[in-house]
């Protein structure tokens, strides 16, 4: 029934997110929710979407589930549903998953971001196999297929070489071309074979000059051009991103690409170009067939750069220009950022009302004018800024008779009445969900001094509906005045002090008015027909306390009074202010206001301004005393200058963990005094008993002749007091773990072990030996950190030199050796590891000693010596976090180095930011067993000069993740052939 209806909405709308009742964009479109790296595809479905001819053949396909995989494996028909709901559904965004899951993706590759012109081809051919035996089985290659000739011309004998090659988009390069025109230009321009680069002809039985290029045959309804934005930099081995300026026209004529006259004018430049080259007699050498007039169309139509405005770009009414190739531009897919990272979003031009929007991800915008303008690049190619510009361009073939301004088919019916009915829920949840958000829970209370009481109300009511609330339903708010017009809410902050008093917007709603959840208003009230006092921005409260023995035992009790004035009042209007609300128990000459933040000061100056001068803001405290204007000494200076420097400090019993009990002392004394006194106490000498920070584990304070004050210990601090012998300043507390040669047992322990800095390291050794009763030889003093061995302290310095850094808590690992070491100073114990990358393994770490200025040749050549294998193909990485061994995914995609011997081999490894120093990784590998080793040139320097190109392998870093991306078509039609 249907409170079983409301019941389920309401579940429904307890699992969703606020921004999941977001309705739909007023321009009437829906945008696509990203999954996590997925707005490359939503930029690419919403180019198909808004392509009336794709979206209509969609319609019409039928899903017959004896034939089809199941419908959350099909292709096909969760792309229409995807459509359906992008045309009917009520809210702002939709979600992609169900469309992904029928590819055959997990979450994982969501979160993989790849190029939007491959995922274009991988859906047309995913698209292509679950059309067949369906009458969409061409709709790919009818809309965007077309047919290019790949030529080759021999110089000598004319013969012509030829194949058709078909297209579904034209990659162009971009680097030397300022226009698209330019770019189309120089992708049919023919490649000159000559010199070394000969063309071996049949015919002729020879090497002989020649002509090879492309010539478009036929073009596409729907032609999509993509610009080759991305590019290797082989200086710097890493892809880059190009963002050279090239404009583009709203409307591009190909009569010049496709007309076989234009296209012989190109071929014969180029013959022209070659027989300059070679000296050779020109002659044409295409096949003649009759010319046709050209109706190309100079660039009339290109955009012209803008400047950046508010003003929205108007509906296109540019009437194209004349001929049969002509094309309308309607998709621009850009891409924001660097080659390594960034973000695909669309202006796409509605066919229905020609106006161009902005399709990002979840969000859909009108387009801004200049906005298309700015997509043309800025031309500064600084690889390393990202930059937002054209990366793929969608134009559909002007044709009267077939171009559709929208789908003629509507969403299948089926299909149409799952959406409608998943719009009433939604419209049921989001009412549920405007009723739960409008539920607010504010705080009133009609005395400072009083708890507030909470009050449940509504968002959507406006404050005056409040104010008539609370004063039918409080019978003390009753009290306050006769009226509910004649009391009004003050917006208190957690020192309550009063705020704003909406004054004049009694009428606006509570949403209108920003109050937050538990917001705390003061209720205040004037006499009938009075006025109210006008809260102003620039007001600030003062709490008053009026001193008097009480609060020598606590200064902290609530106010007397609050002020209310201006933040530029003077402390002469302060003075007057508090005079008149203390009715005559102050006289001005008798009045003394002070300020008591680090120190007691009294404000003094009654032309100086509080807020500026005295640095007095909003909610802080003032003290007041009544004395004579002689009096030098008053009962606030005196209990002042008495208790200025006494602390409470609070402390705990050795056997007790509670800070139950407490001491006074002045902060002035050292910590010999604090324990002297504490000892008293406890009935304890000072130097049996600790004394610690609060929440400290290792530290304690060791110098007794440092002030409370060097120690920061303030009013009310806790302090942790245990029996045991103190340390001296000499000592620490040092963590330390054993690691014996039979590896370290089950039940082995952490210990805590005094340290003194003045000892020599061989005193140290000893000390350890006799108690973990080894040779004072056999054992490795090193740095644990993060849960391994790093740094080796080696030589009989002091421990203070030779432990650096040594504090409380330092944690120092002993480890058991087999024999004596005599280590130097530039010795380093590494790890040395071997990936197999055949296996996709690699091998258990070992520790090796190598010096620190090792050569990278001396270091080739032990680890070629130990894998081996000849040094010619060693292949070396060094990770930056030792745990990256672990995983052999990270160890394949590590920067591999390779270097020749001779002067680079010479090298030490700090030259190449390798300097090793103790616990660091060397990872190795034979290339020869690397199936994706590709050598590549690198220059290494030596001295500040070039040196000579030496070979290494290194796949180019590339923005690309290394998970291909692909589409799994499951389950075909049983008619496919």
């Amino acid at each position: 029934g249907e409170e079983h209806k409301v019941a389920s909405a309401a579940e429904r709308e307890n699992s969703r997110s606020w921004g999941y009742f977001e309705d739909k964009a007023e321009c009437g479109f829906v945008g696509l929710s990203n999954q996590g790296a997925t707005c490359y595809m939503n930029s690419l479905l919403q180019t198909l979407y808004m392509t009336p001819e794709f979206r209509e053949a969609l319609y019409k396909w039928e899903y017959d589930e004896t034939k089809e995989s199941p419908q959350e494996n099909c292709i096909p028909f969760q792309l229409q549903k995807l459509f359906g709901n992008l045309q009917l559904s009520l809210r702002s965004a939709v979600g992609t998953k169900g469309l992904t899951r029928s590819f055959g993706w997990d979450a994982s590759d969501s979160f993989e971001q790849h190029d939007i012109q491959e995922l274009n081809r991988v859906l047309f051919d995913a698209l292509e196999q679950s059309f067949r035996g369906t009458p969409q089985e061409s709709l790919v290659n009818d809309l965007y297929e077309g047919t290019m000739v790949d030529q080759i011309i021999c110089q000598e004998c004319k013969n012509v070489i030829a194949r058709d090659d078909k297209f579904l988009d034209v990659p162009v390069v971009i680097k030397n071309a300022e226009t698209l025109h330019e770019a189309l230009d120089l992708f049919v321009e023919p490649e000159i074979l000559d010199g070394d680069n000969k063309y071996q002809c049949d015919k002729c039985e020879k090497k002989c000059a020649a002509l090879k290029g492309l010539q478009f045959k036929r073009l596409p309804y729907l032609l999509t051009v993509q610009l080759k934005r991305f590019d290797i930099d082989f200086q710097l081995m890493e892809r880059v991103k190009i963002n050279s300026r090239l404009e583009f026209p709203r409307y591009l004529d190909m009569t010049e690409y496709i007309e076989p006259e234009q296209q012989k004018q190109k071929l014969d430049a180029a013959v022209k170009k070659l027989k300059e080259k070679m000296d050779i007699e020109e002659e044409s050498v295409f096949m003649e067939e009759d010319p046709k007039e050209s109706t190309a169309s100079d660039d009339d139509e290109d955009f012209e750069m803008q400047e950046e405005t508010e003003e929205l770009e108007p509906a296109d009414t540019t009437t194209p220009p004349p001929g049969d190739n002509v094309y309308e531009l309607y998709s621009i897919l850009i891409h924001s950022g660097t080659a390594d990272h960034g973000h695909y979003y669309a202006y796409i031009k509605s066919f229905k009302d020609q106006k161009w929007y902005n399709f990002d991800d979840s969000t859909v915008t009108p387009l801004k004018k200049g906005e298309i303008e700015s997509t043309f690049g800025d031309g500064k190619n600084n690889y390393f800024r990202g930059s937002a510009n054209a990366y793929m361009l969608v134009y559909r073939k002007v044709d009267a008779e077939n171009n559709l301004k929208d789908a003629g088919k509507d969403v299948p019916v089926a299909l149409a009445k799952q959406i409608e009915q998943r719009n009433k829920e939604y419209e049921e949840e989001k009412i549920i969900h405007k009723e739960k958000r409008d539920k607010l829970t504010i705080r009133i209370m009609t005395d400072l001094e009083e708890h507030p009481q909470t009050l449940l109300t509504k968002r959507s009511n406006t404050l005056r509906d409040v104010i008539n609330e609370v004063y039918e339903k409080y019978p003390e708010v009753q009290k306050l005045a006769g009226s509910p017009e004649d009391i009004r809410f003050r917006l208190t902050d957690m020192r309550k002090i009063p705020g704003n008093d909406y004054y004049g917007k009694e009428h606006k709603t509570l949403e209108d008015l920003a109050v937050h959840t538990n917001a705390t208003f003061l209720i205040e009230s004037r006499e009938p027909g009075a006025q109210w006092r006008k809260w102003s921005a620039t007001e600030m409260s003062l709490r008053v306390f009026e001193w008097r023995e009480e609060l020598e035992e606590d200064p902290n009790v609530s106010p007397d009074f609050l002020v209310l004035l201006d933040q530029m009042s003077t402390l002469g209007e302060l003075r007057n202010i508090i005079v008149e609300q203390t009715k005559g128990k102050y006289e001005l000459d008798t009045l003394r206001i002070y300020q008591m933040e680090h120190k007691l000061e009294e404000l003094k100056g009654d032309d100086r301004r509080v807020r500026p001068e005295f640095r007095l803001f909003n909610g802080d405290k003032i003290y007041i005393e009544k004395c004579s204007p002689d009096d030098t000494e008053t009962p606030l200076t005196s209990w002042y200058r008495r208790t200025k420097d006494q602390i409470t400090l609070r402390f705990n019993l050795p056997e007790e963990k509670e800070f139950s009990e407490s001491i006074q002392i002045d902060r002035n004394s050292t910590l010999q005094q604090l324990k002297e006194k504490l000892g008293e106490r406890l009935e304890l000498a000072p130097n049996e008993f600790k004394v610690r920070q609060q929440y400290t584990v290792y530290s304690e304070w060791k110098d007794v002749t440092k002030t409370l004050v060097q120690l920061n210990l303030t009013d009310n601090r806790a302090i942790h007091v245990l029996k045991g012998t103190p340390l001296t300043p000499t000592q620490y507390n040092v963590v330390c773990m054993f690691y014996p040669l039979s590896g370290l047992p089950e039940n082995q322990e952490t210990f805590l072990f005094a340290v003194d800095q003045t000892w020599t390291m061989q005193e140290l050794r000893e000390k350890f030996a006799e108690m973990l009763q080894i040779s004072p030889d056999l054992m490795r003093f090193r740095d644990h950190f993060n849960k391994r061995l790093t740094k080796i302290h080696k030589g009989n310095k002091t421990v203070k030199e030779s432990i650096s850094t040594l504090y409380d808590g330092k944690a120092l690992a002993i480890e058991e050796i087999s024999e004596p070491e005599e280590l130097e100073e530039d010795d380093r114990l590494v790890r040395i590891v071997r990936y197999y990358p055949d296996e996709h393994r690699v091998d258990e770490p070992v520790q090796v000693f190598i010096k620190k200025n090792i050569s990278l040749g001396n270091l080739q050549t032990m680890l070629a010596e130990r894998g081996g294998f000849k040094e010619e193909f060693i292949e070396i990485a060094k990770p930056f976090n030792s745990s990256a061994i672990d995983d052999p995914d990270t160890v394949r995609k590590m920067k591999w180095r390779s270097y020749t011997t001779g002067e680079n081999g010479e090298m030490s490894l700090d030259k190449f930011s390798w300097m090793p120093f103790d616990a660091d990784v060397f990872v190795y590998k034979n290339s020869a067993d690397d199936p994706e080793a590709a050598p590549v040139v690198e220059n290494a320097t030596q001295n500040g000069s070039q040196a000579a190109p030496v070979v290494r392998s290194m796949k180019p870093k590339y923005s690309r993740p290394e998970k291909s991306l692909k589409i799994q078509v499951s389950n075909l039609p049983t008619n496919s052939p």
